[in-house]
C-alpha cells in the first residue's frame, strides 16, 4: 500500500467512526437497540483506523517519505511532453 493509501484509509476510517457514533449518540427519538448498534459500528471503524495507523507506522514510521523533485534548470522542452 503506497503511503497516500494509507493516509486516506487511515483518514476514512477515523471519520466514519467519528460520525458512526456522533449520530447514534445525538440522534433524537433513536431506540436503545439502534444507538447501541451505532456505538459497536463505530468502535468497528476505529478499531480498523487504529489498526491502519499501526500497519502505517510500521511500513512507513511518522516519517513523510521525500520525493526527488527534478532539477529545474535540467529540464527541457522535450522531458515535459
Amino acid at each position: 500500500m503506497a503511503f497516500e493509501d494509507s493516509v486516506v484509509f487511515v483518514g476514512t476510517t477515523l471519520s466514519q467512526g467519528i460520525v458512526c457514533a456522533l449520530l447514534s449518540i445525538l440522534s433524537p427519538g433513536v431506540s436503545w437497540e439502534y444507538r447501541a448498534f451505532g456505538v459497536q459500528l463505530s468502535g468497528i471503524f476505529l478499531v480498523g483506523a487504529a489498526f491502519g495507523i499501526w500497519e502505517h507506522h510500521k511500513k512507513f514510521g511518522w516519517s513523510v517519505p521525500r520525493v526527488e523533485e527534478p532539477n529545474q534548470q535540467e529540464v527541457t522542452g522535450d522531458e515535459l511532453c
